[in-house]
Formats: structure tokens, C-alpha cells, sequence
């Protein structure tokens, strides 16, 4: 990290990350194929292009993950239901 990193920025990076990225996209029901990926994408390359540092490119990586094993879960779920 990086000498500019305040208690601030700090915050506002979870302020943004956790607040803003993470409880919009946590309960979309999406899948592979889903639509809302273009938009979360673009998203997710705006945060970590404002804070341009380590901790930021280190939680957004991590959520997007989450999302993407979340929806890989749904889709295995769904699978397994019957037609």
C-alpha cells in the first residue's frame, strides 16, 4: 500500500465496494448468461480505476469472484431440478 492510503480513503474504498458494488449485485439471481454481467463489469473497472490501488483491486476482485461462484451454484441448482 501506498503512502497516500488514509483512514479516508480506506473507508471510502469499503464505502464503495461493500456499500455501493456489493448490496446492489448480492441478491441478482444471475447466471452465466445474465445481462446485469456487462453492467457489473463496467462497474467494477470504474471503482478500481478511481482508487487505483492494491486493497481496491484486491476486495473488487474477490466480489466479483463471489458473484461468479454464486451464480455458477444457481446454475448447477438449476440443472438439477426436473423439466
Amino acid at each position: 500500500m501506498g503512502d497516500d492510503m488514509t483512514d479516508e480513503k480506506i473507508k471510502d474504498i469499503f464505502q464503495r465496494c461493500y456499500n455501493k458494488f456489493w448490496c446492489k449485485w448480492r441478491e441478482v439471481p444471475l447466471t452465466n448468461d445474465s445481462p446485469e454481467w456487462d453492467e457489473i463489469v463496467k462497474e467494477y473497472g470504474e471503482i478500481r480505476k478511481t482508487f487505483d490501488c492494491e486493497l481496491c483491486n484486491h476486495i473488487m476482485l474477490d466480489l466479483l469472484e463471489e458473484l461468479e461462484n454464486r451464480s455458477k451454484e444457481r446454475e448447477a441448482k438449476n440443472e438439477q431440478k426436473p423439466v
